[in-house]
């Protein structure tokens, strides 16, 4: 049988941006994390999970941080 098997992580980094304002600051971190200056690669890795799903029955585990 083949199971479905879904692995998420959630990665961070901290990127100093120059700013009149915390909305100007968040307006521009945006803008460059769509653009392409801010990447987070490989980043931090904060959190790890899997899930496992039987797409036949649609039995599913709980999510579960490895």
């Amino acid at each position: 049988m083949t199971y479905n098997v879904t692995i998420e992580e959630t990665i961070s980094e901290t990127f100093c941006i120059e700013a009149e304002s915390l909305e100007e600051a968040y307006k521009k971190a945006i803008a460059d994390y769509n653009n392409g200056p801010l990447v987070l690669s490989p980043g931090n890795c904060t959190c790890r999970q899997i899930e496992v799903s039987n797409p036949i029955t649609g039995e599913t585990t709980e999510w579960d941080e490895f």
